[in-house]
């Protein structure tokens, strides 16, 4: 079968492999590379997501909490074969990082043809800043749906092109990996298939038979995981229910207003600066024209077709709020888009250096943006159109910026001999962990986790956060009580770390913690 984006083959068959592979090297070097150098340099710190990691990597299950597991299956794999550090958290964050860089440039090249026009396409990435900084060191489930969402994408235009049965068998593996890795790739999945089914030779590859191979590798690999969903489902539909702010009291008009500004503001925010630099360096793409070939045709619907998915299924969801990350992996495809609708004479040399150009400012800034936040333990508030100012920073406790080191020595100065450790919130279970390899954690954000045990001639150590109130949390305390079946002492008997003030920390930091002689079963 032929199909329009043959037409790339002489172009692609005279550059030479080698460049390309060089280039898509040079892409990994610079982002995973300053993104390690970036995060080693607070190497005692652990942020919010990874301490969740950590947390979750002490054992191999099925399903974990609100999100699917294969993040934590690989934390869990990186652990067991490198050894629990912070270095080993950070190789597998920047190879997912290298991962996106690659099947992104991979997925442009397919489209527009051209393999310059495809790096320029993934490095204007760095222009869209809150993704750019955010995904140093959040969203680590959106990070690998994105890196996941790319490879689809790559596979789609390679068995549109080609229709050999191992891009069904690649396929099917990428869409279970994809079902593992966030649950919102089914939406980017639907869009797919909506604008595929839409274009002549792309239907026809998703209507072949060995199409039932796709669908049976990728049921095979998330079956197991939708068992344990069925049985938890009240967990998982709480836990999004509350982070989209769904609320059935809320009418369908009012709830769908709601809904679509979030994910227009959203969009805006996350495509600020991108969308004003392409309007200036390439003010041709605002105009309507019929690509030239079937990939970019694709993609001229894909673009349009994933929003309206998305915004679909907020309204269908009742939700009045959406999260960055929950729009960040349908946004990655602007850049392709947006190029792949100007014609050749408008891409010409001067201004693709302009573009690369401004990547690099924008990296420059974004990266040291995120080192002058961590540096000063601020946390940064959006800007003007979500375009990065320096000088808007909220002070707040930055408790994520700040080491356990010392107050891990001072636990184990107090007595304890190790065991488990039960944590008043996340961040501190996480850090603890870090600190304590042996021992198992427990945390009262994960009420349904439970952890096996490690030495059942342990002893228990409570652990809470005291810098602003020194006395025991109410749920931590009905969460050792009554989910754990622990007796608490006196408070008398109840001790406190001294705080800790780096000299780049704004505020101190104190631990409270009770020393118990028995463990949880």
């Amino acid at each position: 079968m032929s199909i329009g984006l043959a037409q790339h083959a002489p172009e692609l068959v005279r550059e030479s492999r080698t460049r390309d592979w060089i280039l898509c090297l040079g892409l990994v070097v610079a982002y995973a590379g300053a993104y390690l150098c970036l995060r080693m340099a607070w190497p005692n710190t652990l942020h919010s997501d990874e301490s969740e990691q950590v947390v979750f990597s002490q054992t191999l299950l099925l399903g974990y909490s609100q999100q699917p597991p294969l993040y934590t299956w690989l934390v869990w794999l990186f652990f067991q074969a490198f050894g629990m550090s912070l270095g080993v958290l950070v190789l597998l964050r920047a190879l997912i990082l290298a991962c996106i860089c690659v099947f992104h440039f991979l997925f442009a090249r397919s489209v527009l043809g051209e393999q310059r026009l495809a790096a320029l396409a993934t490095f204007a990435l760095l222009l869209m800043y809150q993704l750019s900084t955010s995904m140093l060191f959040d969203n680590t489930h959106t990070m690998l749906l994105s890196a996941v969402g790319m490879a689809t994408g790559y596979l789609f235009i390679h068995l549109a092109i080609s229709g050999r049965t191992i891009y069904y068998v690649l396929l099917g593996l990428v869409l279970g990996l994809g079902g593992l890795s966030k649950y919102n790739y089914a939406v980017l999945v639907g869009a797919f298939l909506v604008a595929g089914l839409s274009l002549k030779p792309f239907r026809a590859r998703l209507l072949d038979a060995r199409i039932v191979l796709t669908i049976l590798l990728a049921a095979a690999l998330v079956f197991p995981h939708v068992h344990w969903l069925v049985g938890h489902r009240a967990l998982v539909y709480n836990a999004i229910a509350e982070r989209t702010q769904v609320d059935q009291s809320n009418s369908f008009p009012h709830a769908a207003l709601l809904g679509s500004c979030s994910l227009a503001s959203k969009s805006f925010v996350i495509l600020s600066p991108l969308w004003l630099i392409f309007l200036i360096i390439f003010p041709q793409g605002l105009r309507s024209r019929l690509p030239s070939d079937d990939a970019r045709r694709f993609l001229a619907r894909l673009f349009p077709i994933s929003m309206a998915t998305m915004l679909a299924t907020i309204l269908t969801l009742g939700a009045t709020s959406v999260k960055f990350r929950h729009v960040q992996p349908f946004l990655m495809l602007f850049p392709i888009y947006y190029l792949g609708r100007l014609a050749a004479p408008a891409i010409t040399p001067a201004k693709l250096r302009t573009l690369a150009c401004s990547v690099v400012v924008c990296m420059l800034i974004a990266f040291a943006d995120v080192h002058g936040r961590r540096a000063l333990n601020s946390s940064r508030q959006e800007g003007v159109f979500g375009v990065p100012i320096m000088l808007e920073y909220r002070l707040q406790r930055s408790y994520h910026y700040q080491s356990f080191a010392g107050h891990a020595n001072q636990l184990t100065a107090a007595g304890f001999r190790g065991g488990t450790i039960i944590a008043g919130d996340c961040e501190t279970a996480g850090k603890l962990r870090l600190l304590f390899p042996h021992d198992r954690v427990f945390c009262v954000e994960f009420v349904a986790f439970r952890p096996p045990c490690v030495d059942p001639w342990g002893q228990s150590v409570v652990v809470w956060r005291a810098d602003e109130d020194r006395r025991l949390p109410p749920d931590l305390e009905a969460y050792v009580t009554g989910e754990l079946g622990l007796a608490l002492p006196p408070s008398e008997t109840y001790l406190f770390t001294d705080p800790q003030v780096p000299a780049s920390a704004l505020f101190p930091v104190r631990l409270g913690f009770v020393l118990l002689n028995e463990q949880p079963d």
